[in-house]
């Protein structure tokens, strides 16, 4: 059992969990399951490189549906991610890194 953390863009997280040649032994947040698909790598490889959005998110898709089905990893949870702030601050981190995201330009309200 392991955590897998993947970020925005698929070639940030996904990636390492994948592909073949990322097996590192003794190294998380790797392809530590040992799944190997050359056909798989070949659409991540191509998607990372895809500048037009649409032919990228059908490779996804398409590289999705394969592991949907072949299953090298199963999720069985997800870890819930709570914050709470309080309503006199401003400029609090609210991207898609949520709490993990830089508090340079928190300040108090006046």
């Amino acid at each position: 059992m392991t955590g897998s953390w993947n970020y925005p863009d698929p070639l940030i997280g996904v990636h390492r969990t994948f592909l073949s040649g990322n097996q590192i032994k003794g190294v998380i947040y790797t392809n530590t399951e040992g799944y190997v698909n050359e056909y798989v790598d070949k659409l991540l490889l191509k998607a990372a490189k895809e500048k037009n959005p649409e032919e990228r998110k059908r490779l996804y898709n398409e590289f999705q549906s394969i592991v949907s089905e072949e299953l090298p990893v199963i999720w069985t949870n997800e870890e819930p991610s709570f914050t709470v702030y309080n309503a006199n601050l401003n400029e609090l981190p609210l991207t898609v890194w949520g709490p993990l995201g830089p508090y340079d330009k928190v300040h108090w309200n006046q």
